[in-house]
């Protein structure tokens, strides 16, 4: 029979697990949005700093969403830092959703601009 801390401590390597393909995933955004074909950088006026804001957003947003997980289990017996930290978790996860949704939107509506005009 699992406890409740086993559960949450199976849930909490699996999002570990699943950062790490996330870093993976982020190294590769970075090299497409930094540098050219063959690894030189590109130069500033090339860079997209809009996507590129919106991912290292994105990056600390995911990375203290994973520390506070991390906090909820060595808190486990002071409740009310327990309660603090799961407020803080949910909030930054609610911020981390709108802002990826409003990028997906606006990627859609550029993709269907671009159909209208073919």
């Amino acid at each position: 029979m699992l406890l409740d801390t086993q559960m949450y401590l199976i849930l909490l390597i699996l999002q570990a697990v699943l950062y790490i393909l996330y870093l993976a995933s982020l190294a590769h955004v970075l090299r497409w949005l930094l540098c050219e074909e063959g690894w030189p950088l590109k130069r500033r006026n090339k860079v997209n700093w809009g996507q590129l804001s919106f991912t290292l957003v994105v990056f600390v947003f995911t990375t203290a969403d994973l520390v506070f997980t991390v906090a909820d289990q060595l808190f486990i017996d002071e409740l009310i830092t327990q309660e603090q930290i799961t407020i803080a978790s949910i909030s930054i996860e609610s911020a981390t959703l709108i802002i990826t949704d409003a990028i997906l939107v606006r990627y859609c509506k550029s993709l269907n601009a671009v159909e209208l005009e073919i």
